[in-house]
């Protein structure tokens, strides 16, 4: 993949000596060696340089020591002259190294820059272009982990040797260092005046000082901070003496681009004496065609010239000699690279030749030694990719619930996998009640080992365990308990990173209905979360209204995942060039694109180390925002340090770059497919290493892998496989696009039976793909019959083709309704989807509303004949009838409130023209209005859920409603009014004309508050009723999960609460109205009889 170096490489079976054959010399003799640095020292010399014939004028020696002969009888030296390039070398990974010197000339007492151009096949692209560099040599800040703070977190490295603070104080970087791995010569670092960009001084046992960043014209520093230095360069090195030697730059363009280029370095002065450096090396760049960036500094760093020629001299003389590097471009990179060096001080010319690297996909068989493993859904088998054994390699894990085990294919250097067993353990955790892996299967370094470990939560006992590879088998530890006052992570968008810098694996977490950002910090065996931000409340969902923070606080679409959550995309990159990762959101509805810049916090003593600057880059126009609908890519494609955009539309092949940067982005066309080749499945990643991201496809057309290599002016296409000994094409590669690929997910639901004496548990699979028009909407229940209880039941609306399928068992009947799209518009699912017995009770029903025009219509999709399915008006109310009905936000409820054997609804119509409140009843027998008496009059329920003084019903999750028969026949409706911190209860009593309320005794406040309301219950919270009337209740705690069970009497309230214990709970109760729980594992049931799990 690398470039590697081909420099006539010696006869098969013979000695490499081509290089002693190629100038003439003799086996055995030997040259001083090369390197780069400064002179320190008697007798140093220039290394790799050749000793001037005795008594001749250094500045005037003739470039060929042939014609400085003087006895024509002399023969010349025929070696006079030449260039001697020592022979590439292996290093220790493999790379190719070659050392080129540059000679100067001597300077006092040995103080003198020796200088060498050094290539290595694994180098990137420098001032010399791919695989070359030349330096003096630098201190630079280096992170502990992650970024850089620029603060007393940050450690530092000199020439890659990192060093350690020995004294000074602690609360910033000023103070004395040394080499943690010290040679010979022991070094003394001294950083003083870090306040104002620092400066290093570097004392060797010799006496000699070397000065780093002495002014800002030798750092690398954060323009936008100057005392935050990243990289202090050489300023001078001056030993005992006063012989010193001092390098100057060129900053010309240091607030553009953020970089300096070596420009001088003079030498043999004296401070002491008084004289001046008079000997120099000059370094002359040029503007070169293309460009490289860096962003490590935590701002960009733009390289865009190049080495022209190295200059050798003194004042009094002028030039002595010159290297001018003579450059090609890489047909592989497309990146300028050296092809040869002149020098007016040799006779010889070396030239450099490069070997192509080929690239290719090679297939490998490997036997599955796992495929006798027990799986009866391959879908619930859990896959995990990461670097579990820590060598580097990429392993891939899966864990098999039914058998228990965790296995490993851990990949092999030659190629292959070796197959080992990490551990057996919870098995029959089988679904998201048991357990929950972290969104997305991401594997992360949870302990700061180096390798790979798993996360992954209990419900049942909201315990947080990371599966810990110890090098040989998982070690499983606890990481704390996840506390009842954070709410569902499991529903929030993770984002994982080293968010903290301590080299643990973190994520931030954005939970869309209630707009909170939170970062889950890995403490290192344990986790806090920590909320920093709220913004985008609500972006899912189809009413979505933003005010000036970006929230929209009101909604009334209540879908699980928003009905608009399609054309909201959230995407991560690093838009400002800051080497830190970013946060975009791009809503298709606006056309507008949001960037969170993570900044570094300047409050050192914030647990949230970092900052989210949200920013509007960009609104786009009509024509723009077509181009999201196509197949979408982020990454740096033009290798300018900011991630791109990269737009791919199959109808016409042609690609669009969309160019980040300046707080915006640009579109222009990029590319074109080749021969519109079909797209089956993508590649994405560097597949040529040149830093740039490369976008690869297979195409069915030909059976090709195709890498677009990117370059400044789009993909440069090449075939690197075929599908020759792998994978059969038919199955594995011709895959749908990622919005049309069925994403199977796991259901649970339990209903009643048999008039409510039998419950059925239901699990199930179905597509949970959430695009537009895309996936399907599962009900559970007996839709067909009384009891269903051996045959249970699923109604499925299939979004892709529109229709309603029926499962019935193991048979399925499709097409039961081809009518009716429950997501239409105005179409509002009610009590979230779960089907009941409204308009009979025999069979299940789903129940919906729909506003068309002033008529307010509650309807049921129910089964009429054998497995045909047909709408049902349940209720049919004006908008006279009821003012400004609200399916969200009016108060309301469903239940047998008539003598008859079929539900009615009862509202609040709490808004009315007159001002006085009242309820308005209607079901299949028609409608009715009740007015309200006793300890709730008309005057105290208008306007009940109104806060301020203009109309509305903002306070609507303060109340609770509950409906059953608790102390008649039919049903009745308590009130809970939560205002206030003793919270009323009211119980109301149908009677005729009117509802007879009254004030309980006994009462108690409620365990709900307005941001865990569930909108898929009136009352804010799912509830049951027992066989005597009786409402149950559960809640999480962060140790145990209580249920609650309050008898309403006709005066008072009775209270009973149960300590269940450590169980996970998800709000599904049998026919009778105990809890069912997850508890070892399994489903069981919490017998409020007994008091006990069952």
């Amino acid at each position: 993949m690398t470039t590697t170096c081909g420099i006539l490489p010696g006869k098969k079976g013979k000695s490499n000596n081509w290089w002693w054959a190629l100038l003439g010399i003799p086996n055995g003799a030997s040259f001083p060696s090369s390197g780069s640095g400064v002179g320190g020292g008697p007798g140093s010399g220039s290394p790799g340089s050749a000793p001037a014939p005795e008594g001749s004028d250094l500045f005037s020696i003739s470039t060929n020591y042939s014609q400085a002969i003087d006895d024509p009888e002399t023969k010349a030296e025929p070696i006079a002259g030449a260039s001697f390039v020592a022979p590439p070398e292996m290093g220790h990974y493999g790379n190719i190294n070659l050392t080129y010197p540059i000679h100067t000339l001597p300077g006092r007492a040995g103080v003198e820059p020796k200088l060498s151009i050094t290539y290595s096949s694994t180098g990137g692209d420098g001032w010399l272009g791919v695989g070359w560099s030349l330096g003096l040599g630098n201190i630079t800040r280096t992170p502990e982990y992650g970024a850089l703070y620029y603060d007393a977190r940050d450690s530092f490295t000199w020439n890659g040797t990192r060093l350690v603070k020995v004294s000074g104080n602690t609360t910033n970087e000023n103070g004395v260092y040394r080499a943690e791995i010290t040679s010979e010569d022991f070094l003394i670092f001294k950083l003083s005046q870090i306040e104002s960009g620092g400066v290093w001084e570097v004392l060797d046992t010799s006496g000699t000082k070397t000065i780093y960043g002495e002014s800002s014209g030798d750092r690398i520093y954060n323009p936008a901070i100057p005392s935050q230095t990243y990289s202090w360069y050489l300023s001078k090195t001056e030993d005992k003496n006063g012989n010193y030697l001092q390098a100057s730059y060129d900053n010309s363009e240091y607030s553009k681009n953020r970089n300096l280029y070596l420009k001088e370095i003079r030498y043999t002065g004296n401070t002491k004496n008084g004289a001046s450096a008079r000997q120099y090396v000059r370094f002359v760049t040029k503007q070169r065609d293309d460009f490289y960036v860096s962003n490590t500094p935590g701002f960009l760093m733009k390289m865009d010239r190049i080495l022209e020629r190295i200059e050798v001299g003194w004042d009094g003389g002028g030039k002595v000699y010159e290297y001018i590097p003579e450059y090609e471009t890489s047909p592989d990179s497309g990146r300028p690279r050296i092809k040869n060096i002149q020098s007016s001080k040799n006779t010889t010319k070396p030239e450099f030749f490069y070997q192509t690297s080929s690239r290719l996909l090679t297939w490998q068989n490997v036997i599955n030694q796992t495929s006798s493993e027990i799986e009866e859904d391959p879908n619930s088998t859990q896959y995990f990719e990461g670097d579990y054994n820590g060598d580097g390699i990429s392993d891939i894990l899966f864990f098999n619930h039914q058998s228990g085990n965790w296995k490993a294919a851990e990949g092999r250097k030659e190629g292959g996998y070796n197959f080992k067993l990490y551990a057996n353990r919870y098995q029959g955790y089988d679904s998201l009640e048991k357990i929950r892996f972290f969104k997305g299967n991401v594997s992360g370094d949870y302990n700061g080992d180096g390798r790979s470990d798993i996360a992954f939560y209990l419900p049942s006992t909201r315990d947080f365990v990371v599966a810990e590879h110890d090098g040989r088998v998982f070690q499983f530890k606890s990481y704390g308990r996840l506390m009842s006052s954070v709410p569902d992570i499991f529903r929030m968008e993770w984002f994982s990173g080293d968010y903290d810098g301590n080299g643990l694996s973190d994520s931030v977490l954005f939970d869309e209905p209630t707009g909170q950002w939170t970062l889950m910090l890995n403490k290192g065996g344990s986790f806090e979360f920590l909320r920093f931000s709220k913004k985008f409340q609500n972006v899912f969902r189809n009413d979505y209204l933003p005010d000036s923070n970006l929230d929209s606080s009101n909604t009334n679409d209540s879908t699980k995942p928003g009905k608009d959550k399609d054309k909201v995309n959230l995407l991560v990159g690093d838009y400002n060039g800051d080497g830190r990762t970013d946060i975009s959101l791009y809503d298709s509805r606006s056309g507008k694109w949001f960037v969170g810049e993570n900044h570094r916090n300047p409050n050192k003593n914030d647990s949230v180390y970092f900052q989210m600057q949200w920013k509007l880059y960009k609104v786009f126009t009509t024509p723009e925002q077509t181009l999201f609908s196509h197949d979408r890519f982020s990454g740096d494609f033009n290798g300018d340090g900011f991630s791109d955009f990269l737009l791919f539309d199959r109808s016409s092949g042609e690609w669009t770059l969309g160019e980040t940067g300046e707080g915006t982005i640009n579109f222009k066309i990029w590319s074109r497919t080749p021969q519109f080749k079909t797209v089956t499945r993508w590649l994405q990643g560097d597949f040529n290493g040149d830093g740039r991201t490369d976008i690869g496809f297979y195409s069915a057309n030909d059976g090709k892998f195709w890498i677009g290599e990117s370059t400044q002016n789009g993909f440069r296409y090449k075939i690197y496989s075929d599908m020759s000994y792998g994978p059969d094409p038919d199955r594995i590669m011709k895959t749908p696009l990622p919005k049309d690929e069925v994403k199977i997910e796991s259901g649970k639901t339990s209903f009643s039976a048999s008039n409510n004496t039998k419950t059925v548990l239901l699990s199930y699979k179905y597509d949970g793909n959430l695009n537009y028009g895309k996936g399907e909407l599962v009900f559970g229940g007996c839709f067909t019959s009384n009891d269903c209880s051996s045959t249970p039941e699923l109604l499925i609306f299939n979004r892709k083709e529109n229709v309603w399928n029926l499962k019935q068992g193991n048979s399925f009947a499709s097409r039961v309704n081809t009518s009716f799209n429950p997501e239409g518009t105005g179409i509002t699912s009610l009590f979230g989807g779960k089907p009941d017995r409204y308009s009979n009770n025999l069979k299940d029903e789903v129940l919906f509303y729909k506003k068309q025009g002033t008529t307010n219509q509650f309807f049921v999709l129910k089964n009429t004949n054998g497995t045909t399915f047909d709408l049902l008006n349940l209720a049919t109310l004006s908008d006279t009838d009821v003012s400004k009905f609200d399916p969200n936000n009016s108060g309301y409820a469903l239940d047998y409130f008539e003598t008859n054997t079929s539900q009615s609804v009862l509202i609040l119509d709490d808004q009315t023209t007159s001002g006085t409140a009242r309820f308005v009843l209607s079901g299949l027998g028609g409608t009715k209005f009740l007015t309200p008496t006793g300890d709730l009059t008309p005057t105290d329920l208008n306007d009940l859920f109104q806060a301020g003084t203009n109309e509305n019903r903002q306070r609507r999750k303060e109340f609770s409603f509950f409906s059953g028969k608790f102390t008649t026949t039919q049903a009745q409706l308590v009130i809970v009014d939560r205002r206030t911190t003793v919270h009323k209860w009211y119980l109301g009593t149908i009677s005729g004309t009117q509802i007879q309320f009254k004030r309980l005794t006994g009462e108690f406040a409620l365990p709900i508050t307005t941001s865990d309301y569930n909108l898929a219950s009136p009352a804010g919270i799912q509830y049951a009723l027992t066989n005597t009337g009786e409402i149950v209740f559960g809640k999480t705690l962060d140790n145990w999960t209580s249920f609650t069970k309050v008898k309403i009497n006709s005066t008072n309230i009775q209270k009973t609460v149960y300590n269940a214990g450590v169980v996970g709970f998800s709000d599904r109760f049998d026919s009778g109205g105990n809890p069912i729980v997850v508890s070892g594992g399994e489903d069981k049931l919490y017998d409020l009889s007994q008091s006990k799990v069952v």
